[in-house]
This record gives structure tokens, sequence and C-alpha cells, in this order.
């Protein structure tokens, strides 16, 4: 074989391998990315249910018993313990007017 050929054939292979390397190295990359991409959207729906439960005031219900009397129902969801560390400065203020008699 002529010099020629053999540096074709050596330049070849060796641009070869390099390219094989690089689209490896591409894969790799994006594969990491795509991971990453997957955990950020499970953390923010893990952050975005904390808040919801959070700021979600609780629900109130009023029950009329008589005209002198009336009962409070107060549902609240229960926080998991690892949500437990966020606090709520939430306070209603309701008003309560005893009713005229007729």
């Amino acid at each position: 074989m002529a010099k020629i050929q053999l540096l074709r054939v050596f330049l070849n292979q060796r641009l070869t391998a390099a390219a094989e390397e690089i689209f490896g190295a591409v894969a790799k990359t994006t594969a990491e990315y795509q991971e990453e991409v997957y955990r950020s959207k499970e953390e923010n729906g893990r952050l975005q249910r904390q808040l919801d439960i959070v700021l979600k005031p609780p629900e109130i219900q009023l029950h009329r018993t008589d005209l002198h009397q009336l009962s409070l129902t107060v549902f609240e969801e229960e926080v998991p313990p690892e949500q437990q560390h966020c606090e709520q400065e939430w306070s209603p203020s309701l008003r309560q007017e005893d009713p005229e008699p007729k």
C-alpha cells in the first residue's frame, strides 16, 4: 500500500473513533438532562401539592340548631409528617351576630 492510502485508512479510523466518542457523549448528556427534567417535574409537583395544602383554608360550616345557639364544624385536611414543618398563619375573622327575635 502506498503511504497516502495508509494515511487515509489511519485518518478514517481516527475520525470514526472520534465521531463515535462524540455521539456517545451527546447521548449520555441527553439522557442525564432528561432524567433531571423528570426529577424537576416530580419535585415541582410535590411542592405544588404542599403549597396547596398549606394555603387551602379549612372548610367551615355553620349549622343553626336554634335561635340562640350555633354549632361550628371545621374540616381540615391531615398534613403528612414531612409537610408539618410548613406553618400557616391564617386567622378567620368571623363575626357572629345573634339573630333578632321575630
